[in-house]
């Protein structure tokens, strides 16, 4: 026998005993218990057509509630940024894509040509 099949066996035999020495008055009290609470209908939650969508709604609510408070406001524009730096940040996303060719082009500057 290995370990494990060696201690179910003994905790079955330790109930068995423990079981044989319960007095009949005991035993008997404890099976008219087990048999009442068989026989008594288990309470469950009945959901009906109209208490679901007021859950869905609440759960809902719920959720909104706990996103809008921990997501955090967008942020202002420091003050301290030029009206030209604003302008940029506010504009386009096609800027920012040549605004490694503008910055060569304010460091070099252009030659008249003609």
């Amino acid at each position: 026998m290995r370990c494990d099949e060696q201690w179910t066996s003994r905790i079955r035999e330790a109930y068995e005993r423990s079981e044989r020495e319960i007095s009949p008055e005991v035993f008997q009290a404890l099976a008219r218990a087990r048999n009442r609470a068989l026989r008594t209908p288990a309470l469950r939650f009945r959901a009906s057509w109209v208490t679901m969508p007021a859950l869905a709604l609440l759960a809902g609510t719920a959720l909104g509630i706990y996103f809008w408070v921990r997501l955090k406001p967008p942020q202002a524009l420091p003050s301290s940024l030029p009206y030209q730096a604003q302008m940029l940040a506010r504009g386009s996303p096609k800027l920012y894509e040549h605004l490694a060719f503008y910055r060569w082009l304010a460091d070099h500057k252009a030659k008249k040509v003609g």
